[in-house]
């Protein structure tokens, strides 16, 4: 896959604040690329640039080839931005058909384009019967399927989403996941995701990017990441109760393995060779006596990932 975003040492400033500090980012066509950090890491600003929002100070950035900074109509034209919650940009006095007929139009798509579009993309977010209702009567679940409505209205090539899910239930929030794969998969559209839900970016993005202090601390995939992270990985073994505690000195005596502990009939360790030291533990679990029920390992998730890097650079500061 081609890169559709690529980001090179864009920096913005506000005054003595470095809000984004020469961050450097490549997005492939056809992924969902999730951008996380805690508050105030510099997420939102640097989607506010690259969709053409707010110019950089320094660096540079294409979406789709296009330069945000001497391109910026065109590419406002190819992505569309749906912001965090509180700022939908939805007219609360016109009704969702009147939205989003308003909003395509300012992409000066066709009445008859608008027209299937809009019946199209209501019926997605199960809003058809509320057509007719003022925005203002909207539940913020309503309200937040309606924005997302808004932001693919004139079916964007690269969609920026802030907190998508948030105020949706969780059948909602399925069925929006389930609809960003096809998006990407079968239509070849990009996601660019900001969110804090890190086992929703765990379930579904492609890649990840941590910022924090507006700056980036890690990039990849999710199990490359583990792998940087945690040389050792730890396994578990549950055994049939009647094993003598010796055996956790039997263990130990290999040498790939460390931080052996035996609770009840539960054995953890560490090792970095799984595939040399976990026959030789089996082996001699066996030749002891006991009897293996399941061999398991720990797995890491995004927020562990995610804890760990931010942890680390708190600490650094």
């Amino acid at each position: 896959m081609s890169d559709i975003i690529h980001v090179e040492n864009l920096t913005r400033t506000f005054g003595k604040i470095v809000a984004v500090d020469h961050v450097s980012i490549d997005v492939k066509e056809g992924e969902i690329f999730g951008f996380l950090g805690p508050n105030g890491a510099g997420k939102t600003t640097t989607v506010r640039v690259l969709c053409s929002l707010l110019k950089p100070d320094e660096g540079k950035a294409t979406i789709d080839g296009h330069d945000i900074v001497k391109e910026a109509s065109t590419v406002r034209s190819v992505v569309g931005l749906l912001p965090e919650p509180e700022l939908s940009g939805l007219y609360e006095r016109m009704t969702p058909i009147e939205n989003l007929t308003f909003f395509a139009r300012l992409y000066n798509m066709s009445e008859r384009q608008i027209q299937n579009r809009v019946k199209e993309l209501l019926d997605m977010m199960d809003l058809w019967g509320r057509r007719n209702d003022k925005v203002a009567t909207f539940s913020r679940g309503m309200r937040q399927k309606l924005s997302i409505a808004r932001a693919i209205v004139h079916d964007p090539k690269v969609l920026f989403m802030d907190e998508p899910t948030t105020g949706l239930d969780p059948a909602a929030a399925k069925s929006f996941r389930e609809f960003l794969a096809k998006l990407c998969k079968q239509l070849n559209r990009t996601v660019f995701l900001c969110t804090h839900n890190l086992p929703e970016a765990d379930m579904i993005c492609d890649r990840i990017a941590i910022i924090n202090r507006g700056q980036i601390a890690m990039v990849g995939e999710t199990s490359e990441l583990k792998k940087s992270l945690w040389k050792k990985r730890v396994f578990t073994i549950t055994l049939l109760p009647g094993l003598d505690k010796s055996i956790t000195e039997k263990i130990s005596e290999i040498s790939s393995v460390e931080n052996v502990k035996l609770k009840r009939n539960i054995i953890q360790y560490e090792t970095e060779k799984p595939d040399e030291s976990n026959p030789m533990i089996i082996q001699r679990i066996v030749e002891s006596g006991g009897k293996i029920v399941t061999l398991q390992e720990e797995r890491k998730t995004l927020e562990d990932i995610y804890m760990k890097i931010i942890g680390q650079e708190s600490e650094g500061m």
